[in-house]
Parts: structure tokens; C-alpha cells; sequence
């Protein structure tokens, strides 16, 4: 059996066809940064930064999508980029606290506090990325 750093991935693929790829993650939990390596990505950033959080646990879709437009708008004339991120903001879990300030509200339910509560989080998470 081939290891991983010897299986086919479509990273690899496009190395083949002169794309220079990129991976953005939050936290690494998980040693995503050897894991990726070993498929073939050349550059993985880990983004771990007050700014870019909207807590302290997730960072903004906001964040991660003004890095890509700056990554598109000055790549080099031709060049080829492969970029793929993790976001992480509307990950669980999804509670009040999560947001300081919402621009959704729950007008009407028959769901407790608690079920409102992990609604309404979740909805200003789908919000903001559809923003």
C-alpha cells in the first residue's frame, strides 16, 4: 500500500499543470498542516489572529474572504492559484454569546430559550456569509 505522500490528489495534479496552491485554515486542530503538505500543497496558513476573529473561537467568513481577493488581485499576470479554505465561522457550536451584536431576530417561535438561542446564532452565521 502507497503512502499518502505517494497517492494521487488533485493538488498534485494541478502542480503538474503549473498551479501553485494554497490552503488558509483556523486553529489546526487536527495537524491539518503536515496532512496537507503530504497531499501536495505548497503553502498552508494557519490563522490564529485577534483581528479575524469574531470571538475568540471563530474567525470571520468576512476575514478569510478579503484574504482571498487580495491573494487574486496581486498574484502575478498568468499565474495560476489553487485556493482553498476552512471557514470556521458558522461552525458549532451556536450559542447567544456567540455574536456581540445580531442583525437577524426571532419575531415569533413555540421553541424554548435555548432552541431560540441556537436558532438565532446559527441564522447570523448564515447572514454574514451570505454578506
Amino acid at each position: 500500500m502507497k503512502n499518502s505522500e505517494e497517492s494521487p490528489s488533485i493538488i498534485k495534479e494541478l502542480k503538474e499543470n503549473n498551479y501553485r496552491s494554497k490552503i488558509v485554515f483556523g486553529e489546526d486542530c487536527y495537524n491539518s498542516e503536515k496532512s496537507m503538505k503530504k497531499m501536495g500543497f505548497d503553502e498552508y496558513i494557519d490563522i490564529e489572529t485577534p483581528e479575524s476573529s469574531i470571538n475568540l473561537f471563530n474567525i470571520s467568513d468576512e476575514y478569510i474572504t478579503n484574504l482571498i481577493i487580495n491573494e487574486l488581485e496581486t498574484k502575478r499576470n498568468g499565474e495560476k492559484i489553487f485556493y482553498m479554505t476552512e471557514t470556521i465561522q458558522n461552525h458549532m457550536p451556536f450559542y447567544k454569546e456567540k455574536y456581540e451584536k445580531y442583525d437577524i431576530s426571532i419575531k415569533q417561535s413555540n421553541l424554548n430559550k435555548d432552541e431560540n438561542d441556537t436558532i438565532l446564532s446559527y441564522a447570523q452565521g448564515v447572514h454574514d456569509a451570505d454578506k
